[in-house]
């Protein structure tokens, strides 16, 4: 459950796409978790697990997320924060702290490029680096 969670730090990242390097501070609080069993009974390759949560900045709550993984597979995750979204896709969460690249978004982050560093705990913690 914990890496889940982590997975959704990862979309939770937001910053500018303008900037040259705008480097984001965030964390997020899971608020709920979906698993659907789609092969052998229990955890097995292609089930679909879907969380999400509400994501701070300075304490303060700025946006929402969702990640959805395919067991075995990889991940897709967005963030919903003020301007527009964030989009990561086909990333693996390979434990809890890991790296994945933001592949788009939406309104003023509409071509963000760039990565987020994920750091799991009792509160994820995660660094946005938007890029150009």
């Amino acid at each position: 459950m914990k890496l889940l969670a982590l997975v959704l730090v990862v979309l939770v990242v937001p910053a500018a796409a303008t900037a040259a390097t705008t480097t984001l501070h965030l964390t997020e609080k899971q608020t709920f978790q979906h698993y659907v069993d789609k092969g052998a009974k229990g955890e097995s390759p292609g089930d679909i697990r879907t969380f999400g949560g509400t994501v701070f900045q300075h304490d303060t709550k700025i946006g929402h997320d969702r990640i959805r993984c395919v067991v075995a597979a990889s991940c897709d995750a967005q963030v919903w924060i003020p301007g527009g979204s964030l989009i990561s896709k086909g990333f693996a969460a390979n434990g809890p702290n890991f790296s994945a690249k933001i592949t788009g978004g939406t309104g003023k982050y509409a071509h963000a490029r760039g990565t987020v560093t994920v750091v799991g705990g009792p509160v994820t913690r995660y660094t946005v680096k938007l890029v150009g």
